[in-house]
């Protein structure tokens, strides 16, 4: 297959000339991967919750799944949209990362506080709402702790306030520039 330089107007200048065959195939190759995954989380969280008997033990294979998924992603933005796929390719890995260690625990987390997960027990996790929340929130070590919090995040915006300003005047247009300078860098 020849593609030859043609000029666009969108996201590129110049682009190669992509067949619409190619284009459809890129295009299905990404939803079918994507449905596909997404019928396994549905079907997982299903089963964890009960209400289907047939699923996964573990999560594990829906991370295979999610790698998969992943790969297909790739060689679709590939076949449909030629260098600009390959474009997408390099951020994907920031993309997986972000998705693995950041959206991917928020979620379970949040899963997990409204379950009372008890591992020494026979029937495992059991859907409790807000119970946890109301029990948190009923504790008084809890507002000991949240207390706490906000003073070391106060202290911490101040800190940086002080740090900022102090960075302002070592840079600031003004006639005694030179002494705050000597004055703020000797000691170190």
């Amino acid at each position: 297959m020849t593609s030859t330089p043609t000029a666009t107007t969108g996201r590129d200048a110049v682009s190669i000339a992509i067949s619409p065959e190619r284009r459809r195939l890129g295009s299905m190759l990404i939803r079918v991967a994507t449905v596909l995954l997404a019928a396994l989380v549905i079907l997982q969280i299903l089963y964890s919750s009960g209400k289907i008997s047939v699923g996964f033990g573990t999560w594990q294979p829906i991370l295979v799944a999610y790698a998969g998924w992943s790969i297909a992603l790739c060689t679709g933005l590939v076949l449909r949209d030629g260098e600009t796929g390959w474009r997408a390719l390099f951020v994907l890995p920031a993309i997986l990362f972000t998705l693995a260690l950041v959206i991917f625990p928020t979620f379970f987390g949040f899963y997990i506080a409204l379950s009372d997960w008890n591992l020494q027990s026979a029937t495992g996790r059991q859907f409790n709402g807000l119970d946890n929340f109301y029990q948190m929130l009923g504790d008084p070590y809890v507002w000991n702790a949240m207390g706490n919090m906000v003073f070391y995040v106060a202290s911490v915006i101040v800190q940086y306030a002080i740090a900022f300003g102090l960075a302002l005047l070592l840079n600031a247009d003004i006639k005694a520039q030179k002494f705050f300078r000597v004055a703020f860098l000797l000691p170190f």
